[in-house]
């Protein structure tokens, strides 16, 4: 049986390191990246330690104006001999993004989250449209639905990429290349640390396993906890007498 073969951008903590955990569990070969090369070499050495996974590290800054995706993509394909999957859980987010952000801020959240998020998973397109089969997925935040004061910009970055790969979907319908999007609720990283929440918080782990387990499904967008689906339903049907007022 041939193994599989997954990107994971992102992949040094949070979401990224449980789906590298999770993939390399579930016999999958891996190129993980990230910024910082240290915390990716630590990622590798758990899972080959734990799994005897194949599992090269390469270093990548999606807000790098020099980032060429292209080549990224040829990279990767060329270490693994090929590729299945690129789960892209790489993003930024920024105190300074509250009321009205500094053009910095702004630039700094559009680069990663958006410009260099579209080139990483337009470069993959392309590829599985050539190979005829793939799974692109990406991760969004229940901000897109809930526009708040607070990670405007960010939410904005995200409702961006979301629109993007919705399109893509569109354009490999009824082909075997997939393509997912997660609006993610709470979870348990640095993001949410110290903060007080109303709704459960869910773990790295617990998003990878579900993720995981349905790959190769054309489910398009979908929430996680699905709870969140009905929560920012009813706060987007919401009078602006009564949202206005939420401090959330």
């Amino acid at each position: 049986m041939l193994r599989k073969r997954a990107v994971i951008v992102g992949a040094s903590s949070g979401v990224g390191r449980s789906l590298a955990q999770e993939l390399a569990r579930q016999g999958y070969d891996l190129v993980l990246a990230a910024r910082d090369d240290r915390d990716l070499q630590a990622v590798a050495g758990d899972v080959r330690e734990r799994w005897a996974a194949r599992a090269a590290c390469r270093v990548l800054d999606l807000g790098s104006r020099e980032f060429d995706a292209e080549r990224f993509c040829a990279e990767c394909v060329e270490q693994l001999g090929g590729a299945d999957a690129l789960f892209l859980t790489a993003g930024m987010i920024d105190a300074d993004d509250e009321g009205v952000p500094p053009p910095s801020t702004i630039d700094d959240l559009i680069q990663v989250n958006l410009i260099g998020g579209l080139k990483l998973v337009s470069a993959f397109a392309r590829f599985f449209e050539r190979s005829g089969c793939g799974e692109i997925v990406t991760f969004s935040s229940i901000a897109v639905a809930a526009p708040r004061r607070r990670n405007a910009v960010y939410a904005s970055t995200k409702a961006g990429l979301e629109t993007f790969c919705r399109g893509l979907r569109h354009h490999f319908a009824g082909s075997d290349v997939h393509v997912q999007v997660y609006r993610l609720g709470y979870v348990d990283t640095g993001m949410s640390f110290g903060q007080k929440l109303l709704f459960p918080v869910a773990t790295p782990a617990a998003v990878a396993g579900h993720v995981v387990k349905n790959l190769g499904r054309d489910r398009g967008l979908a929430y996680y906890p699905r709870f969140w689906w009905a929560v920012t339903f009813l706060l987007s049907r919401l009078p602006w007498a009564v949202y206005r007022r939420l401090a959330f």
